[in-house]
């Protein structure tokens, strides 16, 4: 615990406040699959009383869903289900399909509308530091606008701003490819103007990104090779969710609640299937493949080195990258890059690609905490040294939250978690008088 749980400092003492700390036990927290509230195993944090309306000034920093670029992607398809996707709100639509972008991008804004979220928004608004003052228990954001810069306040605040940087994707250094003529893509900033039909396109990675690029660019008209360096493991689902007939005899809240827990248990069996009998997931994985498109194709493409889940498990819907390999349209090659040349690929076994269109899907530059300046009492805190309270909160920072998914499952299923964490935790800060709270790991 802090010194300050042990009694007031002088500082409070003079200001009148009060000093307390938040016990194992006190602050609990329920399953998501259930009702049963589990203690924390350590305590918490320490509390101070200072102002208790200070935590009705309430600030979120997020990401503006209104220019994803990853949503703006052609066959842009997801890991998981749709139902998983949603937040634990009542579905807006009665489709049970797994989703692109742009009907993404359509849910995020109808729920925002729904429940008077976008007018409490602050659009075309980048955050750049945000400073923790003990004294008046409130944080200070600094941001910068299309006007210029602004500063806000609030008693507590909670970053929504992802874990990636959204300026600059990861590129490896690929030899020659000033050289190439054609059309070099990072697939973050999909060019809206970007035309493949009757064109060669490489796509290079074989990642999520890449597995619902290429059939939907073949679906365009290009002839699409994607370059892998090593297989990943990719299963075909089908885009219709099961029970359908929920919708039509219970009501619709309850219908979608059935729907989503189903989707969430049989994937949390899977990937619990996957870790305690990797030989025979492994096995279940390429029989499915090769009823695909056969087991010389399974063997050379898609058998990777790993056990399933030890990286995350690519979804094809519909199987619609298999179809595409079937019909000729979607290329598999499995090798490395040596350089770029003017017209294509040169690949180290002596191989050449050409390609009109080379889509790079290698990956993202990781930026925790939206890159936002981090400051407690005019202390910079390095976030690389900074121990977290259940992935969420931040040792020796008050008040703050950073919203973190599953790496496993659905980013959203973690995200509704904490965000009914932390309303339980202003609840029992209002309720005792405190103004902040703070995670220790002393």
């Amino acid at each position: 615990m802090d010194s300050e749980a042990g009694g007031l400092r002088d500082e409070d003492r003079a200001a009148g406040q009060s000093c307390w700390a938040i016990k194992p036990g006190q602050v609990r927290r329920r399953h998501h699959c259930g009702r049963r509230p589990i203690r924390h195993r350590r305590s918490l944090a320490t509390a101070t009383a200072t102002s208790r309306n200070r935590l009705l000034d309430f600030g979120i920093a997020g990401r503006d869903w209104r220019n994803l670029g990853p949503l703006s992607l052609p066959g842009r398809a997801l890991r998981l289900r749709y139902v998983q996707l949603q937040l634990s709100l009542p579905a807006l639509d009665k489709a049970r399909r797994l989703r692109v972008g742009e009907e993404i991008r359509s849910y995020i804004g109808s729920i925002a509308a729904e429940y008077g979220v976008k007018e409490h928004i602050r659009f075309g608004c980048r955050v750049t530091s945000a400073s923790w003052s003990s004294g008046s228990a409130t944080w200070t954001l600094e941001t910068q606008t299309n006007e210029g810069r602004a500063l806000y306040s609030c008693g507590f605040l909670y970053l929504c701003t992802g874990y990636y940087d959204y300026d600059q994707s990861y590129q490896p250094e690929f030899g020659g490819l000033g050289e190439f003529c054609g059309s070099f893509v990072a697939p973050q900033f999909w060019p809206s103007d970007l035309n493949c039909a009757d064109r060669d396109v490489v796509v290079i990675g074989s990642g999520a990104t890449a597995v619902t690029l290429a059939p939907a660019l073949a679906r365009a008209g290009a002839q699409v090779t994607m370059l892998q360096r090593s297989p990943s493991y990719i299963a075909a689902l089908p885009s219709v969710g099961l029970r359908p007939w929920l919708g039509r005899l219970l009501p619709q809240r309850t219908a979608y609640r059935l729907r989503r827990l189903h989707s969430i248990l049989r994937q949390q069996i899977f990937f619990e299937y996957c870790r305690r009998r990797p030989a025979r997931a492994t096995e279940l994985l390429r029989v499915a493949t090769a009823k695909q498109i056969g087991w010389p194709m399974v063997e050379q493409h898609f058998t990777p080195r790993y056990r399933p889940w030890d990286q995350r498990l690519c979804v094809a819907p519909d199987g619609d990258l298999f179809s595409a390999i079937g019909a000729g349209t979607v290329t598999v090659v499995t090798d490395r890059i040596d350089r770029f040349l003017s017209d294509g690929i040169q690949l180290t076994s002596g191989r050449k690609l050409r390609a009109d269109v080379i889509i790079s899907a290698t990956g993202l530059v990781l930026r925790p905490a939206g890159g936002i300046a981090l400051q407690v009492d005019n202390r910079r805190i390095d976030l690389a040294d900074t121990v977290s309270y259940r992935g969420m909160m931040l040792d020796g920072v008050p008040n703050l939250v950073c919203t973190l998914g599953y790496v496993n499952s659905s980013w959203t299923l973690r995200s509704d978690m904490i965000a009914r964490w932390v309303c339980r935790f202003l609840r029992y800060l209002r309720r005792r008088g405190f103004a902040s709270g703070t995670p220790s790991a002393k």
